[in-house]
Parts: C-alpha cells; structure tokens; sequence
C-alpha cells in the first residue's frame, strides 16, 4: 500500500522493542531510510531502561516479549511521559489485545505480519500528529504570554482569572468585575473585549461624572433638551453600539439612573434626555466595582434587579496580597518598562528590596506597586534596584494599626470570611457550591459574609 509521505523537518528518535530479530531488524532498517533516529531494544526491560535514559518522539512495541511486555511498558511510559505516542505491534487475531492497549492509552496499532510502508507511513503520522499537538500547546502559551504582558500574573487566584477571562470574551453576557482599588480592573475589561472581536471599546468612570450630567453622557441628548444643549449629542451606549461599553465604578451610579441602566440593558434601546421616543442601542455591557453591591442591596443604595443583571458572570481580582507570590514577575514587568522609558540600563533587584516587597501589604494593590518601580527606576544609580531605592518605610516592619489588633472572635470571623470568599473564586462565583465545599448551609454561608468584622 502507498500513501503521501509526511514530511518531518528534523530526524526524530524511535524506539523499537521487538524480541522477534527478522521482525525488528526490518522495521529498524524501514524507519531508518525514512530518516528517523532509530534504537532497539530486545525486550520490554532493555526498552524501559533506554526509555528513562533518552527522550524519544515515539516508541514500537510488541506486545509479548520476554520478562516486562508491551502493556506493563506502555503503562509505564504514560506514566513517566504521557505525552509520547506508542504503538504497540501484536500478532494477526489478537485483536482484544490491540483494543486493551488502545484503552491504555497507545495511539496506534498493527498487526503481524505487516506491510513495511503501511507501518512507516502509520509511525510517521504519529510522530507528526505529536509535533502539532505540542506546536498547539506553544502557540497556547504564546498566547497567554501576550496576555501576561498586559496583565502579569502566574498564582492559582489569577490562573482562575485568566481562564474565565478565555471563557466569558466570546459570548455577549453580561460581565461583573469585581476587585479593590488598583488591582486591575480596567485591563480585565479591556482584556475580554480584545477576545470577543467587537468593534471598539468605550470606557467611563460612572464616579468621575457629575450626577446632574450622566444620564446625558449615557444615553444622549437632543438640543434644546437643557440649559446648555445646543447640539443633539450620541450617548456613550449609542457610541458603544455593537462594541463594548465598559461601566468603571458601577456601585456610584444615582437610583434614579440604575432604573434607566436596567431598562436599556433590558431592551437594546436608550431613550436620549429630550428625545420623543428610544433609540437602539446595543453594546455589550461590563461593569467594575470595588464596592460591596450585595451589602448596597441591603441599604437600598443599589438595585437587586440590576445587580443580577449585570453579574451574569462575575470576575472577582484578588487583591496584591493575597496573591504575594506573583510579585517578582509584577517587579520584573515594571522595570523592564520603566527601564525602557526612561533609557536607563537597570536590568532587575536586589533580593533584599525584593524581599521588602513581597512583605508590605499592598494597600493600594498593583497600581501601588507600579509606582514604587516607577520612583525606584528613576531614582537608581545601578543597574539593580536596592533597598535605598525604595520609598521611606520600606526598610522596617509597619506597626500594626488599632484596627488590625482584634480579639480571637474577631480573628476568627475574619478568618472565616476570607475562607468563604477564597472558595467562592474557587468554585467560579458559585455560591451554592461554595456552601457545599465548605460543609455549611447557604444561608449561613450569605450571613457569614454579611456580618460585618
């Protein structure tokens, strides 16, 4: 039988365990006009410890051989590599050992006798259907580097946060991001809308506009509507249509306006100040937090309906100390940039001052961070940041505040809210599932996170 050859770049290492000479010794002299790398083993036990001496790109192996046979090898070889492709080699009517294999995990299967071209051509796939499979796996991580450059992180807590980032950017939901003060927000929003492939993206602060001026900034105007409107004017939904409308500081937004925000986000339409009538408008919402809407529920500063409806899904960022361990890559990233704009040849950090570092407590979260680097760089005479680099403070323990000394209770409480919110990101924003994790009631779980400690 003749097939098309596929073509491989660089000669690949095989390894063969066949007991049968004649057999081997043909197979062997086939793979190699074929140009691979070829080496032989005897039997199971000889193939085993060639195996955990070299890495091969795929292994041949029959299956009844003297002492260690071809399933005990395959078994171990996933074990020890579970990514080289074997196949295994059994005699003609064996075939429930061909489908034992195949169920433990071997890609591939001939019987003997076989054609040598049948049996090449069968290696060779094989080998290249590994080679793709590893180029996925790099072009996957390239791709997540470049999402690392904007937003660095490599802890379990912003893993999360990348997946569901990969998750939620191709669908239209609605998306809820919830984090303290400078941990990132914005570039999380910015982040899902470069992945959805929607047009554009248009961010606003809803605590950075006077009350008197957002429903105008939001939904538009027609002249004459007020004092001052002397041209009609497209609200940030209609400018948003069919793109991205990024709400930051969502928890500021006047009653008055949720009630308006829900209807738009209800029925694709906006109805301009002044205007006779709605106006389509369909962007894809994501709204940003830092405060606790669930409690502003609960004090009538914000609407439950709303609050469902913008937290389809909800992202929550950790803050910078929780999540220490990401702190040398974050330290890393700064200084290559700031080192860059400002032209100065400082290629990284002392221990010491990294050390400090990873022990302040981070009030203001990567946005802090960020600016610790910046003054350092600038103010560096080396190539390496050191302590004497640092803002004042840096270099001794920070007193413990009134408000962090607490009595046991308290202590506890506040143990168990950050264990509840810890598994409540574990679980994707599950409540419920939380709960169960957690061996307590839902209701028990919602009135631990409502006590306030």
């Amino acid at each position: 039988m003749r097939h098309e050859r596929w073509i491989v770049k660089r000669p690949k290492r095989i390894l063969v365990a066949e007991d049968e000479i004649p057999f081997r010794r043909t197979a062997v002299e086939a793979l190699r006009d074929r140009l691979f790398h070829v080496e032989e083993a005897s039997d199971g036990d000889e193939a085993w410890r060639l195996f955990r001496r070299h890495q091969y790109d795929a292994v041949l192996t029959d299956i009844r051989m003297p002492g260690m046979d071809g399933l005990t090898l395959l078994d171990k070889i996933h074990e020890t590599n579970p990514g080289t492709p074997v196949m295994v080699v059994t005699a003609f009517g064996s075939l429930d050992t061909a489908v034992e294999a195949l169920r433990r995990g071997a890609r591939d299967y001939v019987t003997k006798p076989c054609d040598l071209d049948e049996l090449c051509f069968r290696v060779e796939r094989m080998v290249n259907e590994r080679l793709a499979e590893q180029s996925l796996v790099a072009l996957q991580k390239d791709t997540r580097a470049e999402l690392f450059d904007r937003i660095v992180g490599e802890s379990p807590l912003m893993r999360e946060t990348f997946r569901l980032i990969e998750k939620v950017a191709p669908t239209t939901s609605t998306v809820l991001i919830v984090g303290e003060s400078g941990t990132g927000k914005e570039l999380v929003a910015r982040e899902i809308h470069r992945r959805s492939g929607l047009d554009r993206f248009v961010p606003v602060n809803c605590g950075a506009i006077p009350e008197n001026l957002l429903e105008s900034e939001l939904f538009g105007h027609r002249k004459g509507a007020f004092t001052g409107a002397t041209a009609n004017k497209e609200g940030l939904f209609r400018l948003a249509d069919q793109g991205t409308l990024f709400l930051d500081e969502v928890g500021e937004l006047p009653l008055a306006l949720q009630v308006k925000l829900l209807r738009a986000l209800d029925s694709g339409e906006v109805q301009p100040v002044g205007a006779p009538g709605p106006v389509k408008a369909s962007p894809r919402v994501l709204a940003a937090t830092n405060r606790n809407l669930q409690r502003g529920i609960e004090e009538g500063w914000f609407r439950e309906d709303l609050y469902y409806r913008l937290n389809v899904i909800e992202i929550k960022i950790p803050p910078l100390r929780e999540r220490t361990e990401d702190i040398p890559a974050l330290v890393e990233h700064f200084i290559r940039r700031f080192a860059k704009r400002t032209r100065k040849p400082i290629r990284g950090i002392t221990q010491e001052a990294l050390s400090l570092l990873q022990t302040y407590p981070w009030r203001g979260n990567v946005r802090e961070l960020e600016n610790v680097i910046e003054r350092a760089v600038i103010l560096s005479d080396g190539n390496r940041i050191t302590v004497a680099d640092l803002p004042a403070g840096f270099d001794s323990p920070e007193p413990v505040s009134e408000q962090e000394l607490c009595d046991l209770r308290t202590a506890v409480m506040r143990f168990e809210r950050d264990l509840i919110l810890k598994t409540i990101r574990r679980m994707g924003g599950d409540k419920k599932a939380a709960a169960g994790a957690l061996g307590i009631g839902l209701s028990s779980l919602y009135r631990k996170l409502e006590t306030p400690v």
